[in-house]
């Protein structure tokens, strides 16, 4: 999925990434001393500006 971003809008999201990743490692915290059922899991997020160069106009 590619999105186009405000500079205000773009720190909004490195924050709320950032609180995911906290909430997820408190919840995996919670399950191991529950000793609960766990399963690894591998979640990847890339966040980079993005410049598709097959959908610009060929240059002459």
């Amino acid at each position: 999925m590619l999105i186009d971003l405000s500079e205000k809008n773009q720190k909004k999201l490195k924050i709320r990434v950032q609180e995911l990743l906290e909430e997820l490692s408190k919840d995996s915290s919670i399950d191991q001393l529950a000793k609960s059922k766990r399963e690894t899991i591998g979640l990847f997020l890339a966040y980079r500006p993005w410049n598709f160069s097959l959908l610009k106009t060929p240059r002459k």
